[in-house]
């Protein structure tokens, strides 16, 4: 990022490895280290776009999105307020151009690039647009890694499989999936994780070593799991909390995350689920088994057709199911088949 040619990385790994914490943290972290390497912050607007999240099944929707995060990021970015207001307005005219496109893009590449400022793009889950092959075709990556080569743009890809692997699946030839660097995250090794619950110094651990074992114990290794389980230890130490409490923390967030659900996917979730319990329930029947009751009714129109909706997609069925401990519901047929991926979508 930081080179006079920058290299564009495919960061590579299992689902809940850390892929989206570690580009999410690029984001959170970039400004302050750009010193550190004799640069100035200023020269860099850095975003991060989720394709699970945002709609990207077309160009148009795809160039939007990456010129909305990045007005949103440059405006926020204090060494932003250093340029004139005649610069300013350069740089934001040409993300405002009507239509966005391919070939607007590339323009306000050129714009940014006489600024000397680099738009650094942390695209999680870059796969899906494989998912459309008529709107994202090989001209469309061989034009993105043109702009990479004219150093207009880096991009940091987070993927479950190397792009090289569905680029083969998807058959189709460019160079664009062979970036420069792969950078594969795995589970920590037992020494490794054991370092980490010593943080910030062995000779001086935040944690007590009874906790510090607990920490290793929950996370079983996984990156993400161990820095979490660090934390409900860490807030439990802090507030004076047992144990259990931090145990019961730790769980119910691991216990949502293997539903697939985030924090405002579970509330809908849930709360559709006490609906539907309260309408097939009977009078004084107990919570847990009218929210048992919800559940099945979920499941049900999951099944008969919601999967292919916003709701669907916010659900891991085969994970959901696993954690409710119920049995596998069969895919519709009207359902669109799964890609080639070894683990579910969501």
């Amino acid at each position: 990022m930081f080179a006079d040619q920058p290299t564009s990385i495919n960061v590579v790994g299992p689902k809940r490895i850390g892929k989206s914490s570690l580009l999410r943290h690029v984001v959170r972290t970039y400004e302050e280290r750009a010193p550190e390497w004799n640069r100035k912050a200023q020269g860099f607007v850095v975003v991060y776009i989720d394709f699970d999240k945002t709609s990207c099944q077309t160009q148009a929707g795809f160039y939007g999105a990456i010129a909305k995060e990045l007005l949103a990021a440059a405006e926020k970015k204090q060494s932003w307020k250093k340029f004139q207001n005649e610069q300013k307005q350069k740089l934001e005219a040409s993300l405002k151009v009507t239509p966005f496109n391919g070939g607007a893009f590339e323009e306000a590449l050129k714009v940014w690039k006489e600024h000397e400022i680099l738009p650094v793009l942390c695209l999680d889950r870059f796969e899906r647009l494989l998912d459309y092959p008529d709107e994202f075709p090989k001209g469309f990556y061989d034009g993105w890694r043109s702009l990479m080569d004219d150093g207009g743009v880096m991009l940091l890809i987070a993927s479950r499989q190397a792009l090289t692997v569905y680029s083969r699946q998807a058959k189709i030839t460019s160079s664009f999936f062979n970036l420069g660097h792969t950078l594969r995250l795995k589970k920590f090794s037992p020494k490794e994780a054991k370092k980490v619950s010593q943080l910030p110094a062995e000779s001086d651990p935040v944690l007590s070593l009874e906790r510090q074992v607990l920490m290793v114990q929950w996370g079983k290794n996984q990156p993400f799991c161990l820095q979490f389980a660090g934390l409900c230890l860490f807030e439990a130490q802090q507030q004076k909390r047992s144990n259990q409490w931090a145990r019961q923390k730790f769980q119910d967030e691991m216990n949502s995350r293997r539903a697939g659900v985030g924090e405002t996917g579970k509330l809908m979730v849930f709360g559709l689920v006490d609906v539907l319990g309260w309408l097939r329930g009977s009078p004084g029947e107990k919570k847990d088994e009218r929210r048992r009751k919800g559940i099945m009714a979920l499941l049900g129109l999951l099944a008969t057709g919601l999967g292919t909706t916003a709701l669907g997609k916010m659900v891991d069925m085969p994970a959901l199911m696993e954690f409710l401990k119920l049995p596998q519901v069969e895919q519709s047929e009207t359902e669109p088949s799964e890609s080639p991926d070894p683990e579910p979508k969501r």
